[in-house]
């Protein structure tokens, strides 16, 4: 099971069960901020998790007009999301909750939609802007403008995404035609840039041996391809972490969210050839960190992460 970040977590559980459940899985809950009190008693509206040893964190969220429940799991590996699904998920699916009769189960269905992002849900919204319940008519509309916001800003980052993978190309070819990879060996500063300080020794330590013999990757083919995508974006399914080898997806939460790595495939023009990964754009250079997840399966296996 391939899951999506943001889990919905279902509305009947009470927070105590919450509390009980995340605990039994491993999760430890961390101090409260310092804020108000909860509108319901019991009833948080925002609280944090973290792993033993301070990451993944995951952050939940209540709201009380919707009954929705949120927990922001992208730090977490698909198998943690998987245990959390399991346990604490939703079991009614967003859509369904918009056929209902009851305003309150379809306005959890609107929140839930517009909590994943559920861009796909727009004309069904449009539907219920012409609901007889006017808090109804209002969440669908705000939330259908959100989505369209929200379509608007994807198409932006996937031109801009389009333009950096574009502009690598040459670097890329100039690999394949033999050029010295260490042009792209990363530095020690660079490692904190681009990883969870968690994880810099683990890296510093597991790339050493690669770069006293650098790899070379002089090739046959004269055709060269690439996919670019922030971390954030390699935390769960999409059309862009799809590009990228699955490990990307149990190492991505140690992975700073705001860089952009790259996968390529040297190739023929009928498309038989070789794939590489690991390029990022540390932001000022390209670096090279090739099948990261082999070097940090070890740190993540140790703390009981994977």
């Amino acid at each position: 099971m391939d899951l999506d970040p943001t889990l919905l977590l279902e509305p009947t559980r009470p927070y105590s069960v919450i509390q009980t459940t995340m605990r039994s899985l491993g999760w430890e809950e961390l101090p409260p901020d310092v804020g108000t009190a909860p509108v319901l008693p019991g009833e948080p509206e925002a609280s944090r998790w973290c792993w033993p040893g301070g990451r993944p964190l995951l952050g939940y969220r209540y709201q009380p007009l919707s009954r929705m429940r949120v927990l922001e799991a992208g730090e977490a590996t698909p198998r943690q999301r998987e245990n959390i699904q399991a346990a604490l998920g939703m079991k009614t699916p967003p859509i369904d909750l918009l056929r209902s009769k009851d305003p309150r189960q379809i306005l959890l269905g609107i929140a839930a939609l517009g909590a994943t992002e559920a861009l796909e849900a727009r004309p069904l919204l449009a539907k219920l802007e012409k609901h007889p319940e006017a808090l109804v008519r209002q969440a669908a509309a705000q939330t259908g403008a959100e989505l369209e916001q929200r379509a608007k800003a994807r198409d932006q980052v996937l031109l801009g995404l389009a333009w950096m993978a574009s502009q690598a190309l040459p670097l890329l070819s100039a690999l394949a035609q033999g050029a010295d990879s260490r042009e792209v060996q990363p530095e020690d500063e660079d490692l904190p840039l681009v990883f969870a300080s968690e994880v810099v020794e683990t890296v510093r330590a597991g790339y050493a041996p690669i770069w006293e013999d650098p790899p070379n990757l002089g090739t046959r083919y004269t055709q060269v391809s690439a996919h670019a995508a922030p971390a954030g974006l390699l935390r769960g399914p999409n059309h862009l972490s799809w590009e990228f080898p699955g490990g990307y997806r149990e190492i991505a939460g140690f992975l700073e969210p705001g860089r952009t790595w790259l996968c390529w495939h040297y190739h023929d023009p009928g498309g038989v050839g070789i794939t590489y990964d690991g390029l990022v754009w540390q932001g000022k250079r390209w670096i090279w960190f090739p099948k990261p997840w082999r070097i940090l399966d070890r740190f993540l296996m140790a703390r009981g992460i994977l």
